[in-house]
């Protein structure tokens, strides 16, 4: 076995995720604050944050990106770094099921829908990102930022709050999200820098899609 090869990220990616813990009530509170302008307090427990519940909601989110990492099959990637960018094109393509409006859950399953149980998923893409070489760490972060606008804006559209969502409407939104995940794992690979990615997001989405890259890439560069 290679000394970097796909089998030794994938041992020290489990090795990352066993060290990640459930934040602390109180890391709720200073990361969250204690309510949601537009919902009701009961509201607020139920879809977003019940801090009693968030860490037993959160590890469930941390266990099913444990089981989506560990279905990466390492040996089918020769290459490392495609194995850590389709693990995380895994653990996206699952988060973005639970931010996109009119997709039905099971009343059981509701809680997968709660920032609780994203944040646990959440982590365990920073751990993957975090074995990414420079170059394709700033590729896929670019990327990243771009989705975490665009679902965040399709998330306040399932809650019922569309008058909060700032970028467009949930039909432009989510083409632009779809656009952004379609990309695959090889073809994120292959990219020098952001502006890459950008100029092809922008071919497939237009005017839209240059506004949002360049509002990231500008950040990216201050």
């Amino acid at each position: 076995m290679k000394k970097n090869g796909p089998d030794a990220i994938l041992e020290a990616l489990e090795e990352r995720l066993k060290s990640v813990r459930p934040s602390l009530r109180q890391e709720y509170k200073d990361t969250i604050g204690e309510g949601f302008k537009g919902l009701s307090e009961s509201e607020f427990r139920e879809k977003i944050f019940d801090y009693d519940r968030a860490p037993f909601i959160e590890k469930k989110g941390l266990d099913q990106a444990k089981v989506i990492v560990a279905s990466v099959p390492a040996r089918n990637f020769p290459d490392p770094v495609i194995f850590l960018l389709t693990a995380l094109h895994r653990l996206e393509l699952h988060f973005y099921d639970l931010v996109r409006p009119g997709e039905e859950l099971k009343d059981e399953d509701a809680e997968r829908r709660t920032l609780m149980y994203k944040t646990g998923v959440r982590k365990a893409m920073k751990e993957a990102a975090a074995l990414l070489p420079e170059k394709n760490a700033l590729v896929w972060s670019f990327r990243r930022r771009m989705l975490d606008s665009l679902e965040s804006n399709l998330w306040k559209i399932d809650l019922g709050l569309a008058a909060t969502a700032s970028l467009g409407a949930a039909e432009d939104l989510r083409e632009m999200a779809d656009t952004l995940h379609a990309v695959s794992p090889a073809e994120l690979a292959a990219m020098e820098n952001p502006a890459e990615l950008a100029s092809v997001f922008a071919a497939k989405c237009g005017r839209p899609a240059e506004v949002l890259a360049a509002r990231f890439v500008e950040k990216r560069q201050a």
